[in-house]
This record gives structure tokens, sequence and C-alpha cells, in this order.
């Protein structure tokens, strides 16, 4: 069957059974689909339907199945959702068969999400310590700072608030 390749940011991709058919035994065939633009990243979702234990279905994040794997799956789910998180933002499909049985396959929808760019808003830090003192408890509070899916801040101190700022480590980093 072997190793087949597509530029798209919609549409439906199935295993070579077609929305209809079955996949055919002994197939070992993939697919790797490519953002058709810049700065987009490969998001597919839908549902499998495959032999339980001898015949998988495989997601792998990059251009190959030599890529990292997302997952390896057999039997039947739907609500899968898998997104592209490489340079490329490409997503490789596989599915191995063995020669007894075969089902539906795959079915899935093509979608793009852009990558992240830019610098989130940092917010504004208050201080209830009353002093620097050894011991003090306090509270820091951020406000107006930019939210969202991952998004992280690194706490910094810095002597003189003014030039050299130092990070305080993973210890104070906190996600929000």
């Amino acid at each position: 069957i072997g190793h087949t390749q597509r530029l798209a940011c919609s549409g439906d991709i199935y295993d070579h059974g077609g929305i209809a058919g079955n996949y055919s035994s002994n197939a070992d065939g993939s697919l790797t689909i490519y953002p058709d633009g810049p700065g987009n990243l490969i998001s597919i979702s839908g549902s499998i339907n495959t032999e339980t234990g001898y015949d998988s279905f495989k997601v792998f994040d990059g251009t190959s199945t030599s890529a990292t794997e997302l997952v390896s799956l057999w039997g039947t789910g739907g609500g899968l959702t898998y997104t592209a998180t490489n340079p490329d933002g490409a997503l490789t499909v596989q599915i191995v068969s063995d020669g007894s049985l075969q089902y539906g396959g795959f079915e899935f929808t093509i979608s793009c999400v852009t990558t992240c760019s830019g610098t989130p808003a940092t917010g504004t830090l208050s201080s209830s310590f009353a002093d620097n003192c050894e011991g003090t408890t306090g509270s820091l509070t951020i406000s107006g700072a930019e939210t969202g899916s991952g998004i992280s801040y690194d706490w910094e101190s810095s002597a003189d608030v003014s030039s050299v700022w130092t990070s305080l480590g993973g210890v104070y980093q906190s996600s929000i």
C-alpha cells in the first residue's frame, strides 16, 4: 500500500477501503498530512474501527512513521483528536492489519490550528509583604496577565530592579 502525502487544512481522510469499505488484509500503509500554510499545525478528529488486538491505527507527530508516536490503537473508538506539535506541523497516520478479519478502519476530519506567536502580556505584580525579612509571610497577586493554554510564567528577581534579572528556577514557575 505504501506511503502517500497530502497538503491540506480541511477535508476528510479514510483508510484505503474508503468511506464505505473495509481496509484490506495484510495492509501496511501510511499517509502524511502537511498544513497548507506556514505557521499551521495539522489536527485530526474522528474514529476508528479495527480488529481488536491485531490491526492497529497509529498517529505520529511528524513527517513519517519514524517520528514520535502519539498513539497506537485498535478496536472501536470515537471522539479521537490529535494535533501536531512538530516544526513541520505534519501528522502521519498508519494502519497495519493481519490476514484475518478486516473492519471499517478510520475516518478523520482534517483541520489546521495556528501556532502561538509573539509575547503574552506580562501583567502587574503586587505584593502584600511588609518587609523582606526571612520568615515574613505575604502573598503575590498578578493582574492584567494573559491567560490561556500553554502559557507559563517564570518568576525572576533583581537586586536593583533595573538592570540584571535572574530566573528563580522551576520551583517558582507557574502556569495559569
